[in-house]
């Protein structure tokens, strides 16, 4: 089995340069949320005036204004 080259400790650093000039994102803490209580992320998508929650729903109304056309 051949061993694995190393990677040059340059690119770390190059990696950490970058990181120290905005690149890297700190993640949004959320409070604390009482028991039974779940935060859920909903994904909406937008088709002409319409909004939906479901992907067939906005598929179905982008074939209809399509066919309009």
């Amino acid at each position: 089995m051949r061993e694995v080259p190393k990677a040059p400790a340059r690119k770390a650093e190059a990696a950490n340069d970058w990181e120290n000039e905005g690149g890297s994102v700190k993640a949004v803490s959320s409070p604390a949320l009482p028991e039974g209580i779940t935060a859920v992320t909903v994904t909406k998508y937008r088709v002409g005036p319409y909004t939906y929650t479901t992907l067939d729903g906005a598929l179905a109304e982008h074939k209809r204004q399509c066919n309009n056309k």
